[in-house]
């Protein structure tokens, strides 16, 4: 009988033992996991932050070379002095040099004068002018706001 209870014993102490390491053994990983998580956030939040930093510092830069160029600009302006170029010729409008016409120049046609400009046989495309088909019409009153558009049909209930 003492021989069974030391192996009973035996038995059980191992048993608890492999249970008492498997706990351990769970809490190690879940530990572990739990650290390596944050130290793969961390390394994230340390790559990132030292883009947002080179961004910034980037950003920086430019907003100050908007600055230098805006104080150059103001330089310039102040030592050139008043702008009188408006009241140089005040009855010309703008100064500078005025148009003339001579025999080597073209100009605009008249939109004053009578007719349309169009030459007769030619559309403003350069295209011959072809006459409608015969029982077709490019007739589209009922078009919305006479823009060439058809009108769109009844419906039937209507």
């Amino acid at each position: 009988l003492q021989k069974f209870a030391k192996r009973n014993k035996a038995s059980a102490t191992s048993a608890m033992r492999r249970a008492a390491d498997s706990i351990d053994a769970g809490s190690m990983i879940r530990y572990f996991g739990s650290w390596r998580t944050w130290a793969k956030m961390e390394s994230i939040m340390r790559k990132h932050h030292a883009m947002i930093d080179s961004k910034r510092s980037q950003l920086l830069g430019v907003q100050q070379m908007f600055r230098d160029f805006a104080k150059q600009l103001d330089a310039g302006v102040k030592e050139s002095g008043p702008s009188t170029r408006a009241w140089d010729y005040p009855e010309q409008g703008t100064p500078g040099k005025r148009l003339s016409k001579s025999e080597n120049t073209t100009s605009l046609p008249d939109i004053h004068k009578g007719g349309s400009g169009r030459r007769s046989k030619e559309s403003s495309s350069g295209r011959p002018h072809v006459p409608p088909i015969k029982g077709h019409s490019r007739d589209h009153s009922g078009s919305a706001a006479g823009e060439g558009i058809p009108a769109r049909p009844k419906a039937a209930w209507n």
